[in-house]
């Protein structure tokens, strides 16, 4: 993502408080909070997202305009959000109520046409022994 974008947006607006601690920008540690704390979107409005080939060449006359939301290495991440304590049914409402606060997000960014369905928490960010069932049942969690 564009680093002027990024930073004329979301900047500093979420992520970790401080380099050694869970707690975060928003007032949420993820490794001790309900499922309900898991409903927050972070978007970047009015960005283009165009074709790309097997050789990394963009094809910027087939392009689509869309609003991002942030990424981070991941694995780093996941050391200090993952929340051990969640039953499945609780890490299911959880899936659930991030998937809600993107639609809404996204409807409240004026999106009409499309809306692409990101797999929320169903690689490394779901607990070894959910994985292969909230996989199995994420069309189900959409709905």
């Amino acid at each position: 993502m564009g680093g002027i974008l990024y930073k004329q947006t979301i900047y500093k607006q979420w992520g970790f408080a401080h380099k050694d601690t869970e707690q975060t920008i928003q007032g949420i540690n993820y490794t001790d909070c309900d499922a309900m704390s898991y409903g927050d979107a972070w978007l970047v409005p009015n960005v283009t997202l165009s074709w790309k080939n097997v050789k990394n060449m963009y094809f910027t006359d087939i392009s689509y305009p869309t609003t991002l939301s942030p990424d981070q290495t991941a694995m780093q991440a996941l050391a200090r959000t993952f929340n051990k304590e969640h039953s499945y049914e609780e890490f299911v409402l959880g899936v659930s109520r991030a998937l809600q606060a993107g639609l809404v997000a996204m409807a409240a960014d004026g999106c009409t046409v499309v809306a692409l369905i990101a797999s929320v928490n169903c690689g490394i960010y779901a607990p070894p022994e959910f994985r292969s069932r909230i996989n199995a049942e994420f069309m189900a969690v959409t709905l």
